[in-house]
């Protein structure tokens, strides 16, 4: 394999792409995926540069601002979901860059906390891994959501949880986020909480990274989301749960009243 576009069939495949990858793919057409491509460790420097550049233009940018993040083969399936166990890069600008980081998410398939979560379940085969570069959204305020109770296994509630700036903040648990619980059949909110939220992640005013700030108590101690996105969340999980045929968890993005998906993956802890 050389480039596959996360448009394309072939990118569907998580043999081809890994398994975070491949579902993107599988939703790029009916929900606003940032656009990207995958690469393997076969790739080759001249190849990556290529399609970065490609996708420059696409967005109409001399360099464009990316993320890069390992796409296992095993990744986001329904038995393990590798949560937080490979490489994630935020907001790169430029060739090289781009090319350390897609090296550090190959390397990441071998490290030493990928082998003991792999260990720790019984799995002993080396997974094939690959580089998934996407745009970045500097996000405006991000959300995960799980359309089933992690908790208490209630298939009736999605869970939101919410910050402002970027979802890393809420992922990474840099901070207490927002967490909203939503009944499906009352179509509403049913609990709401005020998380501290008081860290938060931004991209670096000149590219090339994130950075954590304290939050201004202002916003720390307004809600993230308003009633409209929140509603917009629950409806994006409730599909994609009916779609794929059993709970997911996503994470997910506003940046200018627009909401893009990130990431979705069963809710392993829910299916076994």
């Amino acid at each position: 394999m050389s480039i596959v576009w996360l448009d394309e069939r072939a990118c569907q495949n998580a043999e081809v792409c890994g398994g975070k990858a491949a579902a993107l793919s599988r939703l790029s057409a009916s929900y606003a995926v940032p656009p990207g491509f995958c690469a393997s460790s076969q790739s080759g420097s001249g190849a990556l540069i290529q399609a970065y550049e490609r996708l420059s233009q696409h967005l109409g940018v001399t360099a464009a601002a990316v993320a890069v993040r390992s796409s296992a083969a095993d990744e986001d399936g329904q038995q393990l979901s590798f949560a937080g166990q490979y490489a994630t890069y935020l907001n790169l600008t430029g060739a090289n860059a781009v090319l350390a980081a897609v090296e550090q998410c190959f390397a990441a398939g071998t490290s030493d906390r990928v082998a003991a979560y792999r260990a720790t379940f019984g799995q002993a085969a080396q997974p094939k891994v690959f580089a998934l570069v996407q745009q970045f959204i500097p996000a405006d305020c991000a959300a995960v959501a799980f359309s089933i109770n992690p908790v208490n296994g209630r298939r009736d509630e999605i869970i939101i949880n919410a910050h402002w700036g970027l979802g890393e903040a809420i992922v990474a648990g840099r901070a207490e986020p927002d967490m909203y619980v939503f009944g499906k059949a009352e179509n509403r909110v049913i609990h709401r909480q005020i998380g501290a939220k008081a860290a938060l992640m931004r991209p670096t005013p000149h590219g090339n990274g994130i950075l954590e700030l304290r939050t201004p108590p202002a916003l720390a101690a307004a809600a993230a989301l308003s009633g409209a996105q929140i509603h917009a969340v629950a409806r994006m999980a409730l599909e994609l749960e009916q779609q794929c045929g059993y709970p997911v968890d996503i994470e997910c993005a506003w940046q200018t009243e627009k909401l893009y998906l990130l990431q979705c993956r069963p809710v392993t802890a829910c299916l076994k």
